[in-house]
C-alpha cells in the first residue's frame, strides 16, 4: 500500500513538473527578432496580465504601436514598447479551441508591417472607421477589419471564426456584447447580455 502511494505521488510530480517545464519552453517565431507593430488595439488592466479573452476594460495599447518581442512560450508572449513598458499577453486555454496556439495568438496581434504607415491596413479604412479605431469603439457601419483593429479578436470559444456573421466580445467577466454583421459591415450591436 505504501509503495503504491509513493508511485502515485511520483507520477503526479512528474506530470506537474512536465507542465511547468512546458510553460517555460520558448517557441521560435519567425522574424521575432525584428521590429513588430500591434495590428489591433490591445486592452489591459495590468500590462503583465493581458488575457487572450480580451476584456474591454482599462487602458489600450494602440494599434500600430512599435514593439520588440522579448520571448514567446506556449502560454505567453512577452514584449516591450518603445517607452520601455513590458507586457505579457497570456493565452487563456479556457477561452480558445484546443487547436488554437500561441502562434495563432501572435499572428492575430503582431505584424511586421506598420498598419499606420501610408499603405498600412489602418490607412485603408474610412475616416469614420479610423476615428472609432483610435478611440477603441465600434459602431454600426464599420467593416470587420475596422472592428478587429478597434476591439481586437473575439475569444475563439464563442466566435470560432471571424468569417461568422455574429461575434461575441466580453466587456468584462460578467457582461458581453454581440456584434452582428451583414455583408461584412456591422449591422447591430447587442449590449449587456
Amino acid at each position: 500500500m505504501q509503495k503504491s502511494r509513493l508511485v502515485m505521488l511520483m507520477l503526479v510530480m512528474v506530470v506537474a513538473f512536465s507542465g511547468v517545464m512546458q510553460s517555460c519552453v520558448n517557441i521560435t517565431i519567425p522574424d521575432a527578432d525584428k521590429v513588430h507593430y500591434t495590428s489591433a488595439n490591445i486592452w489591459f488592466e495590468h500590462p503583465d496580465k493581458i488575457q487572450s479573452v480580451n476584456h474591454h476594460q482599462g487602458a489600450i495599447l494602440p494599434v500600430g504601436t512599435q514593439v520588440t518581442i522579448e520571448s514567446v512560450s506556449p502560454r505567453a508572449i512577452h514584449f516591450i514598447d518603445q517607452r520601455g513598458t513590458r507586457y505579457r499577453l497570456i493565452l487563456m486555454r479556457k477561452y480558445t479551441g484546443p487547436e488554437f496556439t500561441i502562434e495563432d495568438l501572435f499572428k492575430q496581434y503582431f505584424t511586421l508591417t506598420d498598419p499606420m504607415g501610408k499603405t498600412g491596413e489602418f490607412m485603408k479604412l474610412s475616416e469614420m472607421e479610423r476615428g472609432y479605431v483610435k478611440s477603441g469603439r465600434i459602431r454600426v457601419g464599420m467593416s470587420k477589419g475596422a472592428v478587429l483593429m478597434a476591439y481586437g479578436y473575439p475569444p475563439s470559444h464563442m466566435t470560432p471564426s471571424t468569417d461568422a456573421d455574429v461575434w461575441k466580445y466580453w466587456d468584462h467577466k460578467f457582461r458581453a456584447r454581440l456584434v452582428h454583421f451583414r455583408n461584412n459591415r456591422v449591422e447591430d450591436i447587442e449590449k449587456d447580455l
